[in-house]
C-alpha cells in the first residue's frame, strides 16, 4: 500500500509540475519582441575624444529582464583598433526577488568608450546582447540569448584634431618703418 501512496503522490508532484511549467511553456516568447535602441552621444568624436552609447531596451508587459551576472550582458562584438570600452552602466534594478534583480520595462545602460588618436574615418560599433526574459506570473526565466543572435549597431566619425601653428615671431628686418 505505502508503494501505491508513493508511487501515486510523485504522479501528482509531476503533474503539479507540468501545470506549473505550463505558462512558460505554452508562452512562446521571442527575442525580437525586446525593443533595443542604440544611440551614440556624439557621432563626431575627435582623435582622443570620448563619447557614450546609450542603451534603451524595453520588454513587453508582464516580462522582466534578469539582472543577474551570467544571464545579462551587452558586449562589443566587433574589434576596433583605437577604440576602447569602458564598463557597462546598469541602473539599479526595478526590483529584486529571491533569484536576483530583474528590470521592468524600460531601461537605459550607458557604455562609455575613449578613441585613441587614430586616422579619422567612419567606423561602427557592432553591440551584442546576451538577455534572459522572466515570465511575471509564473516567475519562470527563459533561457539567455546569445550575443549573436541580437545585435545591433551605431556608426559614427572620428574627426581629426587641428593642431595649431607655432606662432611667428617678428623677424629683425620688419621692425621699423622708414
Amino acid at each position: 500500500m505505502r508503494e501505491f501512496a508513493s508511487c501515486t503522490t510523485v504522479m501528482m508532484l509531476t503533474a503539479l509540475m507540468v501545470v506549473v511549467a505550463a505558462p512558460l511553456s505554452a508562452q512562446e516568447f521571442d527575442y525580437s519582441d525586446i525593443d533595443i535602441e542604440v544611440r551614440i552621444t556624439e557621432s563626431r568624436i575627435p582623435q582622443g575624444g570620448s563619447s557614450t552609447l546609450i542603451i534603451r531596451i524595453e520588454v513587453p508587459y508582464g516580462f522582466s529582464l534578469s539582472a543577474m551576472d551570467g544571464v545579462f550582458d551587452i558586449v562589443p562584438l566587433n574589434e576596433i583598433e583605437g577604440v576602447t570600452f569602458g564598463d557597462l552602466q546598469n541602473p539599479p534594478p526595478d526590483k529584486v526577488d529571491e533569484v536576483g534583480g530583474h528590470y521592468l520595462g524600460e531601461t537605459i545602460f550607458r557604455l562609455p568608450f575613449t578613441i585613441a588618436d587614430i586616422p579619422p574615418g567612419e567606423r561602427e560599433i557592432i553591440l551584442g546582447f546576451m538577455l534572459q526574459i522572466c515570465d511575471e506570473e509564473s516567475g519562470m526565466c527563459m533561457f539567455p540569448s546569445d550575443p549573436e543572435d541580437i545585435q545591433r549597431s551605431v556608426k559614427f566619425e572620428i574627426v581629426g584634431v587641428e593642431k595649431e601653428a607655432p606662432a611667428q615671431q617678428p623677424s629683425a628686418d620688419r621692425g621699423s618703418v622708414a
